[in-house]
């Protein structure tokens, strides 16, 4: 699991059972699958700068990547919730010819906001 995200810098010391640790505990409260299905069907998909203009750059940058190999997934609620996922290409870290895979770099809100949307059906998402 640990070669499909980028770590946050604060995590390059850690040892990688602390690395995973902190990775499952961040994935099981962020990431669920009926986060996943409501991303697919409401959320918006396009370039980092795009979706988070105002964020995308710092982002980018404690990661140590570049903006512009990023890509992310936006869902607003109008209670101001927002879900966020942000994907960087692994060719943008590995090898420049071949962007055909992704790495997770960022993701926040995915399950509170399904959660939040199942327990009211008449949600406006």
């Amino acid at each position: 699991m640990l070669d499909r995200l980028v770590l946050p810098s604060a995590l390059a010391s850690k040892t990688p059972a602390e690395q995973s640790e902190f990775i499952r505990k961040a994935l099981r409260d962020e990431l669920s699958p009926d986060g996943i299905a409501l991303l697919k069907k409401r959320a918006r998909f396009g370039p980092l700068l795009e979706l988070f203009p105002h964020e995308a750059t710092n982002w980018a940058a404690q990661a140590g990547v570049e903006v512009t190999n990023c890509v992310a997934f936006r869902l607003d609620r109008p209670d101001g919730l927002r879900a966020e996922v942000v994907l960087v290409t692994q060719s943008a870290i590995r090898n420049p010819q071949s962007a055909t895979e992704y790495r997770l770099l960022r993701v926040n809100n995915v399950t509170p906001l399904a959660t939040l949307h199942h327990a009211t059906s008449n949600s406006p998402l």
